[in-house]
């Protein structure tokens, strides 16, 4: 059984592809999650096949990820890893968000009336 999870974050570091055996390879990366006011660095990798979703990604790259949970057992050791399996860029980028160009649509307030500036900071 495998659950599939989502989740959306900034590229934060891309590592290079390790060919491990001529059976495996893998390239990891890590992307930063906002929760609330935190932001949290989480690493990841892709494996074999799928290291090509990460070949026209860069650092700062806003990105939707779907990947796996995964864990074994080796000499008493216990690991995890989160296996990306699909990731797409979504708009915008860390160093170069896009802007958001839409006025902001005060005609509720104030009944419709202009809303002027009082200089007060609230």
């Amino acid at each position: 059984m495998s659950i599939s999870y989502d989740i959306e974050g900034v590229v934060h570091r891309l590592f290079d592809l390790e060919v491990v055996s001529d059976r495996f390879s893998k390239r990891e990366f890590v992307l930063e999650v906002v929760d609330g006011e935190y932001t949290h660095p989480i690493k990841f990798q892709t494996v074999n096949d799928r290291v090509s979703i990460l070949n026209d990604i860069r650092e700062g790259d806003m990105v939707k990820l779907s990947f796996n949970i995964r864990g074994n057992e080796y000499n008493g050791g216990f690991y995890t890893n989160l296996v990306a399996w699909r990731m797409r860029r979504i708009e915008g980028s860390f160093d170069n968000p896009v802007p958001n160009t839409t006025p902001p649509d005060n005609s509720a307030m104030n009944n419709g009336a202009p809303v002027e500036d009082d200089n007060l900071p609230f």
